[in-house]
């Protein structure tokens, strides 16, 4: 699947599921080694089609903290800050930085409550 194809496949995927469930989540996989521009298009395309949860998930253990809370802070800001919108994490510990990028992930968060 090229990239525009994926693209194309996430509006109807998302919007068929928001026609019959409550609640939609979509979790682009392997987030952690995406291109962010075309991340940030993916999760865009999937909140505009109604997903209300958009998991970002570290999927090989490979993204270090900082590049972790990087990614979600880029995917807020291309989300105009994204208000009523779930963002979360699904982290392994690989490399040992599990807990480490679990709170990486709400560090953006924690930045614009105060």
């Amino acid at each position: 699947m090229t990239r525009e194809e994926a693209l194309e496949a996430i509006s109807p995927m998302c919007a068929t599921r928001a026609s019959v469930a409550a609640e939609v989540e979509f979790s682009a996989e392997d987030a952690s080694r995406t291109d962010i521009d075309f991340l940030c298009q993916a999760v865009k395309r999937a909140v505009d089609a109604g997903a209300a949860i958009i998991n970002l998930p570290d999927t090989v253990g490979y993204a270090l903290p900082e590049e972790y809370e990087a990614m979600f802070r880029r995917v807020i800001e291309f989300l105009d800050g994204a208000n009523g919108i779930t963002l979360s994490a699904h982290g392994h510990n690989d490399l040992g930085l599990g807990v480490a990028n679990s709170l990486a992930a709400i560090a953006p968060a924690r930045v614009s409550l105060n």
